[in-house]
């Protein structure tokens, strides 16, 4: 009864009360395990995790509709001066691209199609609110200041300039949350110009929001700019959280498949501060503040817009990166990666982050996120120490990480 009361007054409180709470109510746990990195060559792995990516399969059914080996189901809409064509002179991935050749600006009734039919179709969550999807193309111009329009249904996105270099194709990504006007509605694309543009690689994901929580308390209060926390491997991009020259500040990054995207610095996010702290980061799969980052429940006045497309992440680290040989330094405790099954859920506050790191999943209202991996560095061996609670099998392989590095009594835990 005093928890249920606890929780309801959390709501009720701004957020820096809010904030102060969660401390409070941090003092009433058992103490939680944490393991322990002297920054030398420590550090923890996991190679192909599962489900830990922000998008799912492809939803465009027939491959020449991506790669144009064939030119099959897309057409013109409208405009009968369009023309569309097959191409192998430039072309961006494969044998082919499709080419566009318009006579002046486009729009929604004078476009290249592709009917709703050919891809699976835009859909609901089980609370019934429209899910959120990742749709990327590469595409280069013939003259300067081209741009193509993504649209589906009400929801549309414009390119920046495209590149008129032979071979150099342009990456447009459209991250978007359906709504019922997306629902069995085509894609559209059209110019602003008249030109001549050739078009490849054309996908369409669904997306997850993803949540990660994590404990640190750094040795010496001097976290350096290699330090990583945690990275996550896509096949040229990554999802990161790491240290800055700033020494104090965190700053994460994301970047998608073909390595675009960017790194953000957190700079009103102190975390030297000689204790632990719960870093939250909060992936969203939407552009606008597509990352949301928290220190004790306290949302950073920073934000990432995201412009990363398809990001599926292949291997897992935590206390170092890749090819990196800098390493973290100081204790990190429990570390959990959700992924947001119900969108509902994607609404983090105080309270939801409060209930997550206690791992009362049956307390998220409207339905249980996807644990994908949960990490509590207790047991009684290595391979207990280092075992994915989740039940996901993502178990930890430590490199000169054994039981001796376990620190039992050391935050507050659930």
């Amino acid at each position: 009864m005093k928890r249920i009361l606890f929780l309801l007054l959390l709501i009720a409180l701004p957020l820096q009360a809010q904030s102060n709470l969660l401390k409070m109510e941090k003092k009433r746990f058992t103490a939680g395990s944490a393991v322990d990195l002297d920054g030398t060559a420590e550090y923890m792995s996991k190679n192909s995790p599962v489900n830990l990516d922000l998008n799912g399969a492809e939803r465009i059914t027939n491959a020449a509709d991506r790669d144009f080996s064939t030119l099959v189901n897309w057409a013109v809409l409208g405009d009968a001066s369009n023309k569309i064509g097959r191409s192998s002179v430039d072309k961006h991935a494969g044998t082919y691209s499709m080419v566009d050749t318009t006579s002046g600006a486009g729009s929604t009734t004078n476009c290249v199609n592709l009917p709703y039919a050919n891809f699976t179709a835009l859909g609901t969550d089980a609370n019934s609110i429209y899910e959120k999807y990742t749709l990327e193309l590469w595409a280069r111009a013939t003259n300067a200041g081209c741009k193509i329009t993504i649209s589906i249904g009400g929801k549309s996105v414009q390119s920046g300039n495209l590149s008129t270099t032979t071979g150099a194709f342009t990456k447009v990504v459209f991250n978007f949350q359906a709504t019922a006007n997306e629902i069995n509605q085509p894609i559209k694309l059209y110019l602003n110009q008249a030109d001549v543009i050739y078009l490849d690689d054309v996908s369409l994901t669904k997306a997850w929001d993803m949540l990660v929580n994590v404990w640190i308390n750094h040795a010496d209060q001097n976290l350096t700019v290699n330090e990583r926390i945690l990275y996550g491997l896509s096949s040229s991009g990554y999802f990161r959280i790491m240290g800055t020259a700033s020494q104090q500040y965190p700053q994460i990054g994301l970047k998608d498949n073909d390595g675009i995207g960017a790194d953000l610095l957190f700079s009103d996010l102190d975390v030297n501060t000689g204790a632990y702290n719960l870093l939250t980061a909060k992936i969203n799969s939407t552009a606008t503040n597509g990352i949301l980052f928290y220190k004790n429940g306290v949302v950073s006045t920073a934000y990432y817009t995201r412009t990363a497309g398809k990001t599926n992440l292949s291997s897992l680290l935590i206390g170092s990166q890749a090819a990196i040989n800098t390493y973290f330094s100081g204790q990190i405790g429990e570390v959990q990666i959700i992924k947001f099954t119900d969108i509902a859920q994607s609404n983090v506050n105080t309270s939801t982050l409060l209930q997550a790191y206690r791992g009362g999943l049956s307390t998220w209202s409207g339905g249980s996120p996807q644990i994908v991996a949960w990490y509590d560095f207790r047991g009684n061996s290595d391979s207990q120490m280092l075992r994915d609670k989740s039940g996901n099998g993502n178990n930890l392989t430590g490199t000169n990480v054994t039981t001796a590095d376990q620190v039992r009594g050391t935050y507050p835990s659930k």
